[in-house]
This record gives C-alpha cells, sequence and structure tokens, in this order.
C-alpha cells in the first residue's frame, strides 16, 4: 500500500447528505423481493431475498441511478460474499481506478478493511502478498517507491463468473442452463501463450461487443451478446479501469476450458 493511498485514505472525510434520494442505503431500498421463487444462481425453489449485481458495497453509499438486483437463496448470496469484497479491495487499490470518484470514495472502508483482517478474512491475501517495490522511469532512473500485491486470479474470476452468472438471468429472463458454465478471464492477468490462444480471446472480446452497452454510474459498464441457447459473450469494466471478459459456454462442447 502506497503512502498516498493511506494518507488519502486517513484524511477522507464524507459529508452525509440532509435527505437522501430514492436509490440509497435504506431500509426502503434494501431487498424488496422476498418470496419463495427460483434463485437466479442455483435454480433451487426457496426463499429468496434480493442480490446486487454487482454488490451493493462496491458503489457508494448513495447513488442516482437503479442497480440490477436478482432472487438469490442465502446460501448463493453468501457463498461469494467474501471473494467479493475481496475482489472490491483489489479493484479500489488498483492504479488504473485511482481517478475514479466511487473508488476513491471507498479507498477508506478497504483501509479499514486491511485493518480488520490483516491476520485473517477476505483480504488476507493482499496484506499476506503486500510489499514495496521500486518506480523507474522509461530510462531506467529510479524514482521512488510504491506498494504493491498479488491478487488471487481465481478468486477474481470467481467473482466475475457470479457476476455473469446474474447478469444472464437479468437480461435472458432465464437461469443459465446446467448444460452450460461460465469461464471468466481477467484480462491484465492473461497472457496469450501463442498465437490461437490470443485469437480466441480477440474473438470473444468481439463477440462481448454485442451493441448492448449499460453503465451503473462510475463503477460498472458493461457490453453483452446474447447468442441463444445458453451462450453468450460478456466486457466488463470496473471503475473505468479495470476490464474483465467472459462467455458462458455448453460444457460438453469445450471440455478443456475451464468453466464455473
Amino acid at each position: 500500500m502506497t503512502r498516498a493511498i493511506l494518507a488519502l485514505a486517513l484524511r477522507a472525510r464524507y459529508a452525509r447528505p440532509k435527505s437522501l434520494p430514492r436509490f440509497c442505503r435504506t431500509h426502503s431500498f434494501v431487498a424488496e423481493r422476498v418470496g419463495f421463487e427460483p434463485s437466479a444462481y442455483c435454480g433451487q425453489v426457496g426463499k429468496v431475498t434480493t442480490d446486487h449485481v454487482p454488490p451493493r458495497s462496491w458503489f457508494p453509499e448513495v447513488v442516482d441511478y437503479e442497480l440490477i438486483t436478482v432472487p438469490a437463496c442465502s446460501p448463493c448470496n453468501q457463498g461469494w460474499a467474501a471473494d467479493a469484497e475481496y475482489m472490491r479491495s483489489v479493484l479500489v487499490v488498483d492504479h488504473r481506478s485511482n481517478s475514479n470518484p466511487s473508488a476513491r470514495e471507498l479507498q477508506s472502508k478497504v483501509i479499514r478493511g486491511f485493518a480488520r483482517h490483516g491476520r485473517g478474512g477476505p483480504t488476507a491475501d493482499i496484506v499476506g502478498t503486500m510489499r514495496e517495490v521500486e518506480l523507474r522511469s522509461a530510462a531506467g532512473l529510479f524514482v521512488g517507491t510504491t506498494g504493491a500485491f498479488d491478487p488471487n486470479i481465481d478468486k477474481l474470476e470467481h467473482v466475475c463468473s457470479q457476476i455473469v452468472r446474474g447478469l444472464y438471468w437479468s437480461h435472458a429472463g432465464t437461469r443459465l442452463p446446467e448444460t452450460h458454465g461460465v469461464g471468466a478471464y481477467i484480462v491484465a492477468a492473461f497472457t496469450p501463450k501463442n498465437a490461437e490462444q490470443r485469437e480466441s480471446i480477440e474473438q470473444l472480446i468481439a463477440l462481448g461487443l454485442g451493441g448492448n452497452t449499460r453503465e451503473l454510474g462510475d463503477v460498472f459498464k458493461f457490453d453483452y451478446r446474447l447468442m441463444g441457447a445458453g451462450s453468450s459473450a460478456w466486457v466488463m469494466q470496473f471503475y473505468e479501469g479495470f476490464v474483465a471478459i467472459a462467455a458462458t459456454l455448453e460444457k460438453a462442447a469445450t471440455p478443456h476450458r475451464k468453466l464455473r
């Protein structure tokens, strides 16, 4: 963690508005859907509540736009909560999010999470791999130091897969079929091993850019293409910087791919 980010978090003070708009963290905003219907993730019929996609904690305390929600049973709702908190922390401190207002607003919460989970919890992986690294100019001259850590790519891809499952339910109007799974990739962490892999990723991005674009403030932007029979492609951007791509594919037709 850089001293600059730490200092920013410690100085941050956010005034609460005297009145809150419609979309805010109040009782009336929280899950209005409480009933018996299939969970968008597992399909089991039972008591469900509203799950936000992406999670509500990724957004500022007060927003003036409508968020995406899906019905989820308690195990599904809680099953990705820890990894979602981990990914939020990674996104907020990522250098690509430095100029994003919502990410900057959440930095103080993330710093408190580091202190709370220093010896365990969702952000322990970040704290455990933090180290100081040198910064050098294009000419190779030493210009200072900064903090760095090794993100857990498996956790990030798990969260992206859950987000895609929620988005699929929201936009296709049905749950992803059991015959299909989600393959998610963090663009910055994926290095193609050969020309075939590079071409495959380029094709997936081209498919995902299907002209169906939606933005949730400056937190989440995505483009997608539904191709029928459970197949789809998605390009997602978080906090105006971090990019992930995903596809829903038939498991039997793609045995060599890691699907969730």
